[in-house]
């Protein structure tokens, strides 16, 4: 397979989110050499994993919303009274992406202040 042009759309928002390589690898469970490639264009994720990062990037273009400016890597990765004291990453981990999109939906609509 040749060489893509650019990371594919689901990497777009985790790419201007600021996520690490090793950040994304982990959440996706996949090598950062995986994930490095994906976010140098060099190949284009696949199969089931290409539901995750579309999650993912649901999330992350969620959050943006809910904390213009925020920290969406850090804040991915801490420990959430509101979703039982697990990260957004474990839940994506876990595939329950719309626990977190639940969340930063109520809170962009002011449920959570």
């Amino acid at each position: 397979m040749s060489p893509v042009a650019a990371p594919s759309k689901e990497l777009k928002p985790i790419v201007e989110a600021g996520i690490a390589p090793d950040q994304l690898a982990r959440i996706v469970g996949r090598s950062e050499r995986t994930a490095r490639r994906w976010l140098a264009g060099e190949t284009e994720p696949r199969g089931a994993v290409r539901r995750q990062l579309a999650e993912l990037s649901a999330v992350l273009e969620e959050y943006s919303k809910a904390f213009p400016g925020g920290n969406a890597s850090s804040w991915i990765e801490r420990p959430n009274p509101e979703l039982d004291f697990q990260s957004a990453a474990e839940l994506i981990a876990e595939g329950r992406a719309r626990d977190v999109l639940g969340l930063l939906v109520a809170i962009g609509e002011g449920v959570y202040l």
